[in-house]
């Protein structure tokens, strides 16, 4: 088990059904980086909007209102106006910038990957509650680069931010000298500022921090040789993968192509997903497809060959290849004489030298 769970034995890619288990659980690569970009995105042009709309078209109205403070009247029904006039007010000028701060930490999971309904990540887990766990956690390979990287995003965002706002220095220092209203609009133009230059470097940082969690996340999922091997014979064991076999045996046997696999020379197949036997003699000019499968078939076509003794070539490019452009009882086309020559060649050295095995 413990060489299983090494990652160096974890050399294969995860299949299919493993990607689909891993998703069901929750499991799937983000960057909390892209979410953190849209929401900065997102309130950098809810500013943008407001300062040039609500806040600038409701600004006179709020001021006049306070201006005037010792003339409004306490009576009950005008205190009720008031409150309910301050509240639209407020509503217009905050509405569309939250919904667009919504929108906004909404879109970064979205653009990562399908929303993914599980409760499997807020199940208790022993491993959660476990001390040890805990100090792993906290002193490991991942707590260190997460360190390594939220040192790196500071450094990287002060770097930004000096850049911005040290041409504007002279232009800070008067600001003691400025009225409010001065400041609120000269404050507005440097924080705009500051948004567009985090926004310009973030934009690396976040991409740079997805492609790191992807590879992470698939270097977690990756299986050894022995996972692919028994999640394979597991399938075949299921009553859905025994009846589709039958099915496939059934269709090879109308197509006619199982009776003609064991008279093929050599297939071309990549590990499970084409197959393509054919038949090549001396004297012909061009080998002839004799038979060609995807999925279940091609495994079908494989297990004869291999009852067979037939040479199996694994070439998985050149099978996409031909299983595209050849059919059967066809010769193989000019273009793919080179690469498909070089497989013949292969299949007959391997025969003369299994021949010369057996006279010894």
């Amino acid at each position: 088990m413990a060489e299983q769970e090494d990652p160096e034995n974890k050399t294969e890619d995860p299949s299919q059904k493993r990607l689909d288990e891993a998703r069901e659980k929750g499991n799937i690569a983000k960057s909390i980086e892209i979410n953190s970009w849209f929401v900065l995105a997102g309130a950098f042009l809810a500013l943008t909007l407001s300062f040039g709309g609500p806040v600038g078209t409701m600004s006179p109205g709020l001021s006049s209102m306070l201006a005037n403070a010792h003339e409004i009247s306490f009576e009950k029904t005008d205190i009720g106006r008031i409150f309910s006039d301050s509240g639209w007010v407020l509503l217009t000028i905050l509405g569309a910038p939250f919904f667009i701060l919504f929108l906004a930490a909404v879109a970064g999971p979205i653009m990562q990957h399908i929303p993914v309904i599980s409760m499997e990540p807020v199940k208790p887990q022993m491993s959660r509650i476990s001390p040890l766990a805990g100090l792993k956690r906290m002193f490991g390979k991942e707590a260190l680069v997460n360190f390594a990287k939220s040192l790196g995003k500071l450094v990287i965002v002060s770097v930004a931010v000096f850049m911005v706002l040290w041409p504007d220095r002279a232009k800070l220092d008067s600001f003691v000298r400025m009225d409010v209203g001065n400041i609120l609009v000269a404050s507005r133009d440097e924080v705009m500022k500051i948004l567009i230059g985090v926004l310009s470097v973030f934009i690396f940082v976040a991409g740079g921090d997805y492609f790191y969690q992807r590879v992470t996340w698939w270097g977690r999922l990756k299986m050894t040789k022995q996972e692919v091997k028994d999640e394979h014979k597991q399938q075949e064991g299921s009553p859905e993968i025994k009846m589709r076999q039958r099915q496939i045996r059934n269709e090879l046997a109308k197509k006619g192509m199982k009776a003609k696999v064991p008279e093929a020379s050599f297939v071309v197949a990549n590990p499970t997903h084409f197959a393509i036997a054919f038949k090549y003699e001396t004297g012909m000019r061009a080998p002839i497809c004799l038979a060609k499968g995807i999925d279940f078939l091609a495994l079908e076509i494989r297990k004869i060959a291999e009852e067979n003794n037939i040479t199996v070539v694994e070439d998985p490019p050149l099978a996409r290849m031909l299983y595209k452009i050849v059919e059967v009882d066809q010769e193989i086309p000019v273009e793919v004489y080179k690469p498909v020559a070089e497989v013949v060649g292969y299949v007959m050295r391997l025969k003369a030298r299994r021949a010369r095995q057996k006279q010894r």
